[in-house]
């Protein structure tokens, strides 16, 4: 996966995190059981602290949402 300093923690949005992390494991981030499995998968890199959530302005500028950035924890 390259690095993309705008990767999104919604999967509704165009950049979300789970599409190119989906390809890298041979998921498919638009059938839905796969998808449920990336999530589960980014969420337990959260918890490993290996991504963390920060809120910042998105490309347009609108309000604070939620990107991932590296954690502080690299498996």
């Amino acid at each position: 996966m390259t690095a993309n300093p705008m990767l999104r923690e919604t999967s509704r949005a165009k950049n979300w995190i789970g599409k190119p992390l989906g390809v890298q494991l041979g998921l498919n981030p638009e059938n839905k059981v796969d998808r449920a499995r990336i999530k589960r998968i980014v969420q337990k890199l959260i918890e490993e602290g290996t991504l963390r959530i920060v809120e910042r302005p998105d490309e347009r500028g609108r309000p604070e949402r939620n990107f991932f950035a590296a954690g502080t924890t690299y498996a």
